[in-house]
């Protein structure tokens, strides 16, 4: 008859692997494992199951802070590097930007003189509007009425040294609105051609209409080309756009054919 011998269990190789330790407080569940399927740890009261115990103690308070501490500062030196990297970014993206878009901040003295031209227009509305859709025979005589200043005849795209703001031999800058002022202009208008399809008026040109028409393709005024070849025009009906050379030709020929529809003299378009 054959007989066995009960040989007890090997530990495992490798008792370090088994964990152990409560990962909440660190208590050693040493005994407490088995077979169980949950383990209640005995000093916090905290529910695991085995295969979540620690197989060593979890740090202790300083160890924890020490650990947070490094997580925080490689979070912050990861957050620092992207935010390099994006100023980087950032800083080519406005470097391309401002080699392809032309600078808006060049365009602010042609838009001033845009409105300005614009303003004269409409105080020769608004003078039209008061006289029968007569307009008056010179833009100037309406600094008698305060309808403008003379800063609106300069432009504030050219250079000053081309300004000009004479009516015939008078300045009219010099006009303070005295009695004296006033007859000086009169007598400097009346000394104009009158019979000249448009006038300038300090930087800028009108043309001479018998009436208001306030028709989109009637030519008002303009003014001086800059370098580029481009100019601002107002038309009669007081809109206003900055036109190309080629457009400034095609605005003409559109002006003309709104001539003979209106049976207004034909005009010479200037150079």
């Amino acid at each position: 008859m054959r007989s066995f011998v009960l040989e007890p269990s090997q530990p495992p190789s490798h008792p370090e692997e088994v964990g152990r330790y409560c990962p909440a407080c660190g208590y050693d569940q040493i005994g407490m494992t088995g077979a169980a399927l949950e383990i209640r740890c005995p000093e916090c009261g905290s529910r695991w199951k085995p295969d979540e115990l620690l197989t060593q103690p979890p740090p202790g308070l300083l160890m924890q802070i020490a650990i947070a501490f490094a997580a925080l500062t490689r979070a912050l030196f990861l957050a620092g590097v992207c935010v390099i990297i994006l100023f980087i970014v950032f800083g080519m993206l406005i470097a391309i930007l401002e080699s392809v878009v032309p600078d808006r901040s060049s365009y602010a003295p042609t838009l001033r003189a845009r409105t300005q031209l614009q303003q004269i227009h409409k105080a020769c509305l608004v003078y039209a509007a008061e006289s029968n859709d007569k307009y008056p025979v010179h833009a100037a005589a309406l600094l008698t009425f305060d309808y403008f200043n003379t800063d609106l005849i300069v432009d504030p795209s050219l250079p000053r040294a081309i300004t000009n703001t004479r009516v015939g031999t008078y300045d009219l800058r010099n006009f303070d609105g005295s009695t004296q002022a006033h007859a000086n202009l009169q007598a400097a208008i009346a000394q104009v051609d009158h019979n000249a399809p448009y006038y300038r008026l300090g930087d800028f040109w009108l043309v001479r209409l018998p009436y208001a028409t306030h028709d989109r393709q009637i030519i008002a005024a303009w003014g001086q080309r800059d370098p580029s070849g481009m100019r601002n025009v107002v038309f009669d009906d007081d809109h206003a756009d900055f036109l190309s050379s080629t457009d400034w030709q095609a605005a003409w020929k559109a002006d003309a054919a709104a001539r003979v529809r209106l049976k207004l003299p034909t005009l010479t378009p200037p150079p």
